[in-house]
Parts: structure tokens; sequence; C-alpha cells
């Protein structure tokens, strides 16, 4: 009778134990697969990417704004576009087309060290998209207003910086952890530009500063959201 009951507690405490680390996440797996939670949100996250459009759209450009790949990101860029286009209208020139294109794949991907500092009016797309930087789909919405052509979605992306030295700078000179950037996709997957300067809407009330989990060592002017 003992025995028995004694398997009934440990039921019920096992039965506990296991409630708790559901509602906090912290179950260990015996088999050492805990990275497997993770391993699903991104399959479900690439799902999402890989069936729309807009959301694979603005991530390759975002990819290959971060990679310096400049052939890819002035192809996406409808400004670059509208701009070749002028040139080979008006001089009817395939060289002086030709010098302009390697003239915005530069510019797409340039980057100095005193321009990697966010100010009010925005920052170059190069600067967001830094080396190193994570992506990550966050949503999509409606577009901005008045835009040079129809937009079909605007998508946010979650961009991480990897380390302070290699981070976006704030208007105050601190080192981003990370912040949420909406891109505008046309209909015909183009990048519009939304920003004063730049193509791509910073959410300022996104940036983070949190660097370290353990000690929670953040600026006292975080301000986090999405």
């Amino acid at each position: 009778m003992k025995a028995w009951m004694g398997s009934i507690l440990l039921g019920s405490v096992a039965g506990i134990l296991v409630a708790v680390a559901v509602n906090y996440g912290e179950w260990p797996s015996s088999s050492g697969d805990s990275s497997s939670g993770s391993a699903v949100a991104e399959a479900v996250q690439r799902d999402s990417i890989e069936n729309d459009p807009a959301i694979e759209a603005a991530m390759r450009y975002a990819q290959s704004v971060r990679d310096g790949d400049g052939e890819v990101a002035a192809a996406m860029t409808q400004w670059m576009a509208d701009r070749l286009e002028r040139v080979r209208l008006e001089s009817g020139d395939d060289e002086a087309v030709e010098q302009e294109r390697e003239r915005l794949e530069e510019r797409a991907v340039e980057r100095s060290l005193e321009g990697n500092q966010l100010q009010v009016e925005g920052i170059e797309d190069a600067y967001v998209f830094a080396p190193g930087s994570t992506l990550e789909f966050i949503r999509t919405d409606g577009s901005s207003q008045g835009l040079e052509r129809p937009v079909q979605r605007r998508v946010w992306l979650r961009v991480t910086y990897p380390s302070p030295m290699r981070a976006l700078l704030d208007t105050q000179g601190r080192p981003i952890r990370s912040l949420v950037a909406g891109v505008n996709v046309s209909n015909d997957g183009m990048v519009l530009k939304a920003g004063v300067v730049g193509n791509v809407e910073i959410d300022y009330r996104s940036l983070s500063y949190e660097w370290f989990k353990e000690g929670r060592t953040s600026s006292p002017h975080n301000m986090e959201g999405d």
C-alpha cells in the first residue's frame, strides 16, 4: 500500500514539474536537443518567407545590402532602376548606362566609419543592414502613403547587430543592439524609397540597447517595442 501511494505521489510531483517547465520554458532536454524549439521556429519563419513574394523580396534585399552584393541591391531599388532608365533615354549610350550602373551598385552598399550614425531623418540602408547582422522577419502591414509607386506590402524586419563595435550608432553615438526596419515592396518586387535618407523606415520605438541578458547592462534610454 505504501509503495502504491508513493508511486502516486511521485507521479503527481512529476506532473507539477512538467507543468512548470512548460509554462516557464525551462524543461531540460535529456538528449541534448535543446535547439529543437528554435529549429521549428526557424522552419516556420522560412516557410512564411518562401511563400510570400513581398517578404521574400524584402529579405533578399536586406541580405544583399548586408552581404555587400551591390548588383542585387541596386537592381531591386526602384529609384536606382529609374535613374538607369533616365540615363539610357537621355544618352542613348550603353557605356554611359554601364558606368552609371556600376556607380549605383557601389553606392547601394557603400559604408564609411563616419557615416555609421543614425540621424533623425534616417540613414542609408547599408548601415542599417550592417555586415554580420542577423535579420528576422517580424510582420507585414499596409504601406506608407505617397510613395513613388503602389506598395504591395510593408515588411518589418528586426536587425540585430553582432557586437557594440560592429553596431549602428544612435543619434547620441550609443551602439544599438537591435532595431526594427520597414521595407516597402512594390507589386513587382522592387524596394521603394520611404525615408528622407535611405529607403527603409526605422521604428524608433524599437531601438534596443540590451547587449547582455545577464546583468541587464542596457541603456537607461532603452525604448523597446515593435
